[in-house]
This record gives C-alpha cells, structure tokens and sequence, in this order.
C-alpha cells in the first residue's frame, strides 16, 4: 500500500491533462499485514476519501490534498481506481 502512495506521489505530475492514472489493489488499504484497517486515514484509500471530501466540500474550506484540484474523476471498481487528470478540455 505504501507503494501505492509513494507512486502516486511521484509520478501524478507526469500525467498530462486528460490523462488517466490507474491503481489496483486496492484492498491492501484494509489488510492489517500492509499497515492499512478498515476506516484507517493513512492508507491509500484515506488519501482517494481526502480528495473525494475536498471535492465535495463547501467552499471556502481548505483542501487536505494538494492533488484535489488536478482530479476531474474517479471512477472506481473492485479494487482498481481511475483518476483522470483536469484538462481545460473538461
């Protein structure tokens, strides 16, 4: 899982504008063996919830993750996201 949030910190900058990031396995941000627990902020799914909450939070309130404002969308299935990249295309 920690992989997962080192790669994403990494390398969301190299994704153009209306490009798409891909992550699997989602599931390691719930087993206890990679350090992640059910409602447990710091995994990859706590950092994918931030987002979402800075996404859909009233205005004026201040983000918690410096990548909510390059992401358009998520789209989710099971144990895979996809994160597209806001373009001035959207």
């Amino acid at each position: 899982m920690e992989q997962q949030r080192n790669s994403f910190k990494i390398l969301w900058d190299s994704v153009v504008p209306g490009g798409i990031y891909f992550v699997e396995d989602l599931a390691t941000s719930y087993i206890l063996g990679t350090g992640g627990a059910v409602g447990k902020q710091d995994t990859f799914m706590g950092d994918l919830k931030n987002i979402l909450d800075d996404m859909n939070k009233f205005p004026g309130v201040p983000d918690v993750s410096p990548h909510s404002k390059d992401i358009i969308t998520f789209e989710f299935a099971q144990e895979i996201v996809a994160l597209t990249k806001f373009s001035l295309d959207n």
